[in-house]
């Protein structure tokens, strides 16, 4: 039956075959409990598959995703199911966005006090009973009749539903992982981690240490620090052995900076052994049957812990993602996930020119950061814009195109040029870093993509420290900057992977045929086609337009036809200028030249067609 029901997947179209043959691959796996991380390229309709889970296997499912909009689009998919109705779907909600206390306007004082509980690392469930019998001190959620939106939401027994939607965070509730099929949709990056300033770790501990009798005589983070190794080491199984183990939300409940994971973060700091010479000192620490990580910056500061939910409960983990990292997921999940590549790196390429038509056109051979907004260039990027939307094919003339950067990028282009940019950019939701899973543009069929995203050397170290490698700062500049071996697979990860992301936003709609994506930075993974690109000798395809220039082009209008010199009457600047500025539009197919009696005759062949900023010199 289940197979029956994924060959009628779509339409006969090439992209459906994929998405079939996806779907079949996924079932099989959780047919025979194999964990997998599947290499599903973006398009391949994750949401769509994750969505008919529920009816395509007997098994229950729990689909884990970051993305609020993805999981109502997966509960429509799931109830537009023959065998799946609705009170078989549970969406599990979120405390911020149902809980009747989370409401800045008429509660700001609450949305203070949950903020502060919960980044201790106290759960909902926890926050609502404490107020509500212990401190006896109702929220405004429970001062009315009737129950607690974000509570009324969360009462139903996992048992009895056939596919449970949820943040990744949701997975640390075990009833939502234990015996069913977990899916994540897309890398669940920094759900399973916390970073605490060091401040933040000593005066956690400090109130630890005063409100609780389970370690004597001491009082601060220092004090058990300044003790004998052996020492230590009791206070650490003296931690290990407490009755509410490593992380206790019940700690969380407090307003002086008392946290959930004070007793991780002690043992962590006495265990926590130096990484080689990147500055990080680093442990693992079993918690339950799960791998705590615990990483101290000792270069910058601060602790970084990562604790997986326990998903050995499972039936089976798939992961679905188009630019996996599989060490980084394995590690994030707590548990190895085969990878099934799916389409090879050949069958990828047919699949992105032949199926998805997209046309990738890179403008430079330069990395071109844009996070910090320092290295941003406003001019260029109004040259990609105008020429993205008036690129002059027939019938698409002047429309207006999607635009991604970085939200620096994207401020600093917006102030430099408001009016115009309004004129060419349709949408520019998007920036880097906030990319997975969205279809804002989806039904768009043009993007200019310019910059690329680079947190910094520093985050590059961490990422890889958390999974026990030592790496060295980056060496060389640019394209040719290298972390190793190693170091280098997580760079990837945190640019050339949201550099892929940002392509693959635009053209997902069914009816839309093809896309162009004007891509101006380096970044670009090996395994993506490029129509055309830049020479290697030009290393920037932009060429804008100065104020000078726009002068010759004004005067050469007014004349049509003119020499050097009937022009140099008519500008305030010399001929090498003039020739300079009407070569570079000969070149560009504006201005055509003769030669009469010696004289250099310039003919306006088009200047009207020409872009105001200036072009952007690729053969597309």
């Amino acid at each position: 039956m289940a197979l029956k029901e994924i060959e009628g997947i779509g339409d006969g179209s090439g992209i459906n075959e994929y998405r079939r043959e996806l779907a079949k691959r996924v079932v099989d796996h959780i047919n025979n409990g194999r964990n997998r991380l599947m290499l599903a390229l973006m398009t391949l309709g994750k949401t769509y598959l994750a969505g008919h889970l529920a009816q395509w296997q007997s098994k229950p499912v729990t689909v884990f995703t970051r993305q609020w909009d993805t999981r109502h689009d997966i509960y429509d998919y799931a109830v537009s199911c023959r065998r799946v109705c609705e009170d078989d779907v549970a969406i599990a909600p979120s405390f911020q966005q149902h809980c009747d206390s989370y409401d800045e306007d008429d509660h700001p004082e609450w949305v203070e006090i949950i903020d502060t509980l919960t980044s201790n690392g106290a759960t909902a469930s926890k926050i609502h009973k404490w107020f509500g019998v212990e401190k006896k001190k109702n929220m405004p959620c429970q001062q009315r009749d009737g129950k607690c939106t974000y509570s009324e939401r969360s009462d139903f027994e996992a048992e009895d539903k056939k596919l449970i939607i949820a943040s990744p965070q949701h997975a640390y509730v075990e009833s939502y992982t234990e015996g069913r099929v977990c899916v994540f949709d897309e890398d669940p990056g920094k759900a399973y981690e916390t970073e605490v300033a060091d401040n933040t770790v000593t005066r956690a501990v400090s109130q630890m240490l005063s409100t609780t009798d389970e370690i004597d005589d001491v009082e601060t983070l220092a004090d058990i620090k300044d003790m004998a190794p052996p020492k230590q080491m009791e206070i650490v199984e003296t931690i290990k052995n407490r009755d509410g183990g490593l992380i206790d939300p019940e700690l969380g409940l407090s307003m002086n900076g008392r946290r959930a994971d004070t007793p991780l973060l002690i043992v962590g700091e006495l265990m926590a052994t130096p990484l080689g010479d990147s500055n990080f000192k680093r442990c693992e620490i079993n918690l339950e049957g799960r791998e705590a990580t615990f990483l101290k910056d000792d270069q910058e500061g601060g602790v970084t812990t990562r604790v997986p939910p326990a998903l050995y409960l499972a039936d089976t983990v798939i992961g679905l993602d188009g630019t996996p990292v599989p060490e980084m997921w394995n590690n994030r999940l707590g548990l190895e996930l085969k990878v099934d590549q799916f389409l090879t790196t050949e069958k990828r390429q047919d699949y992105i020119n032949d199926i998805l038509g997209y046309n990738v056109y890179q403008t430079t051979w330069t990395t071109k950061p844009a996070s910090s907004g320092e290295y941003v260039n406003e001019r260029h990027n109004m040259v990609l814009l105008e020429h993205a939307y008036d690129r002059g094919a027939p019938g698409r003339r002047g429309e207006p195109v999607a635009f991604i950067t970085s939200k620096k990028g994207r401020k600093q282009t917006r102030e430099f040029a408001e009016r115009q940019y309004d004129e060419f950019v349709a949408n520019d939701e998007l920036y880097f870093g906030g990319l997975k899973s969205s279809n804002a543009i989806s039904h768009m069929d043009t993007l200019v993509v310019s910059g690329s995203r680079h947190p910094g050397d520093r985050e590059i170290q961490r990422l890889a420290a958390l999974d026990g490698y030592d790496v060295p700062e980056g060496e060389g500049k640019g394209s040719e900057k290298t972390y190793g071996p190693v170091g280098d697979r997580y760079y990837d990860h945190v640019t050339k992977h949201m550099t892929a992301q940002a392509i693959f936003r635009i053209g997902r709609d069914e009816d839309v045929d093809g896309a162009d994506i004007y891509v101006h930075t380096s970044t670009i993974p090996d395994w993506i086609p490029i129509t055309a690109a830049v020479d290697d000798d030009d290393r920037d395809s932009i060429r804008t337009r100065t104020d000078k220039e726009h002068v010759t082009i004004r005067a050469l209008q007014t004349k049509e036809v003119a020499t050097t010199t009937e022009l140099d009457e008519m500008v305030d600047y010399g001929t090498s200028s003039i020739k300079r500025h009407l070569n570079r539009l000969h070149e560009d197919g504006y201005v055509e030249k003769e030669t009469d009696r010696g004289a250099t005759v310039w003919i306006d062949a088009g200047l009207d067609d020409g872009n105001w900023w200036g072009e952007v010199r690729i053969d597309d």
